[in-house]
């Protein structure tokens, strides 16, 4: 079931007869009218079913292995970078990289993937793939200020990809009709892996006390 739209509050019990009552009694029984139809709206949105589909699994999976890491750059490479000798007033600047390079990229993939030769699921799983592959041999490569501003755009275009072509990818998988649905899931599955990931790279960092290669 596909939902477009918050029902409104006499939907949830069509066909009820209103009784004369007074203006408070009137309001009270509204809302709990919304309350219900507010809670079928949800529970309709969040129905784990759709996770039966194979291919809709894996990709909830890989959403979630995604964001455990998304966001490491985002809130400790520039500690990284001023841990390795760059200078503060320059490192400041690679989280803007990341963002101009992820603003652009999003458009340019969107573009990429209008063109019907291009499968939106390939390109997001190149684009993973390089942003991953940098990030594990970034701790590797002889430290210089390139390669960290180097890292930070290749690593924001990247991650566009995946920003951009999720609706796409959730209609090639399970159809326009599911969007809503399979949206719904992945995007919860994501967020409780953003909330954790980064804060868990904290503990470990704080742990080994460095931002060494074993942290990335």
């Amino acid at each position: 079931m596909s939902v477009t739209r918050i029902p409104a509050w006499n939907d949830a019990e069509e066909g009820d007869d209103e009784e004369p009552c007074s203006k408070n009694n009137s309001s009270r029984r509204n809302m709990k009218k919304y309350y219900k139809s507010a809670m079928h709206t949800l529970t309709t949105m969040l129905d784990f079913s759709i996770l039966s589909s194979p291919s809709f699994f894996v990709l909830t999976c890989s959403g979630f292995l995604t964001l455990l890491g998304f966001f490491v750059p985002f809130l400790y490479l520039t500690e990284k970078a001023i841990s390795m000798g760059m200078d503060r007033k320059i490192a400041v600047w690679l989280v803007s990289t990341i963002g101009l390079t992820n603003t652009f990229g999003r458009v340019i993939c969107g573009w990429i993937s209008s063109y019907e030769s291009v499968d939106a699921i390939v390109l997001n799983n190149a684009s993973l793939t390089f942003g991953g592959l940098y990030t594990v041999l970034l701790p590797f490569l002889p430290y210089s200020m390139v390669s960290y501003y180097l890292y930070a755009s290749l690593f924001g275009f990247s991650m566009a990809c995946f920003a951009s072509l999720r609706s796409t990818m959730i209609v090639e998988l399970t159809g326009l009709e599911l969007l809503t649905n399979a949206f719904g899931v992945l995007l919860m599955f994501q967020g409780v892996a953003a909330a954790v990931g980064s804060p868990l790279l904290g503990k470990f960092i704080y742990v080994i006390k460095l931002y060494n290669k074993y942290a990335y």
